[in-house]
């Protein structure tokens, strides 16, 4: 079945408004679903709705909610991933695969031998990519939650940040 994410609603009606203009276009373009078809919206909080679509408009698709699952905190530690930044597009496939194997936070790093740089424009140009990258994964792997990708940080910073409240391996 079809997933959508929809990072703004709560469930706590019963229905959904999906105007997400990226998922909309999925939805309507890409996989041409018709009113009266089903499927799942998920808010990447531990929430998801198993629905019908009820009204297709050029803006919006009205989801009715026909069931609501949410996740169950799962035992042992938050595993936090703090990696450095590989050149070119390798971090996006980190941030998928960790994404994929249940990565609760990621944490990109500066060393003194990374040669990305990533600043103003660029670093939230990237951050928006990364993000889209997660939840894309999350999507993929039917996964209700969706890891947060923190801004980069130095490593002796992100070392200091994490040993204060996680177990650092």
């Amino acid at each position: 079945m079809r997933r959508f994410f929809c990072p703004e609603t709560d469930f706590s009606s019963t229905e959904i408004i999906l105007n997400n203009s990226d998922e909309l276009h999925h939805l309507k373009n890409v996989l041409r679903l018709k009113e009266g078809q089903e499927l799942l919206v998920f808010n990447g909080k531990g929430k998801e709705a198993h629905g019908l679509i009820t009204k297709l408009s050029a803006n919006e698709a009205t989801i009715k909610i026909l069931d609501i699952k949410s996740s169950e905190e799962r035992g042992g530690p938050r595993l936090i991933l703090a990696c450095a930044i590989p050149k070119r597009g390798k971090f996006e496939t980190i941030i998928e695969k960790c994404t994929e194997l249940g990565v609760d936070e990621i944490v990109p790093v500066i060393t003194s031998r990374t040669e990305v740089e990533l600043k103003g424009e660029r670093l939230d140009k990237k951050l928006a990519r990364y993000q889209a990258v997660a939840v894309s994964a999350a999507k993929q792997s039917h996964r209700l939650t969706v890891p947060q990708i923190h801004l980069p940080t130095k490593f002796r910073d992100a070392l200091d940040r994490l040993s204060q409240t996680s177990t650092v391996l």
